[in-house]
């Protein structure tokens, strides 16, 4: 029943009624807030770096972090994220790929590349990285799309 939003470089993350829209509490955190999502338990948080922090959400203390890594490669830029099924997905900033992650391991076991939804944008001259996934669990279908695109796109990732 609460709302949480990172800012990006302000290191503070508010904390909503969902209802009433709010004001509860502010949390302070180091770093830089780059995605937020969360299994129903816990909160993930991602900063930007390789690292993906689990947060208890009525404290905000961090449990452990997870190291995400690529063919044994640490993986940073990890920005917008979705829990999806027991998994987390994020997309990876100034790239066009989404990547799903063990939350057990950190290590990357699927990915997608999306750079064809690109075609679909040459109306679209400001359109930059892409950044934002989104999950229906009902049609198990994505929602992704970008900064300053026009576009809003539902895709269905097939493994």
């Amino acid at each position: 029943d609460k709302i949480y939003q990172l800012t990006w470089l302000n290191g503070k993350m508010h904390i909503y009624d969902r209802k009433s829209l709010a004001l509860l509490a502010t949390h302070t955190y180091k770093g830089e807030g780059w995605g937020l999502t969360s299994d129903g338990t816990k909160l993930y948080m991602s900063d930007g770096t390789n690292y993906i922090r689990v947060l208890n959400p009525k404290t905000m203390a961090q449990e452990r972090r997870i190291g995400v890594t690529l063919r044994g490669e640490s993986l940073s830029h990890l920005n917008e994220l979705e829990w999806i099924e027991g998994s987390i997905w994020a997309n990876v900033y100034l790239t066009d790929y989404i990547v799903e992650i063990d939350p057990a391991t950190g290590k990357i076991v699927g990915y997608a590349d999306l750079a064809p939804l690109r075609e679909l944008l040459k109306g679209n001259p400001e359109a930059e990285a892409m950044n934002g996934i989104a999950y229906n669990a009902a049609t198990k279908h994505f929602y992704v799309t970008g900064k300053d695109w026009n576009t809003l796109f539902e895709i269905e990732i097939i493994k």
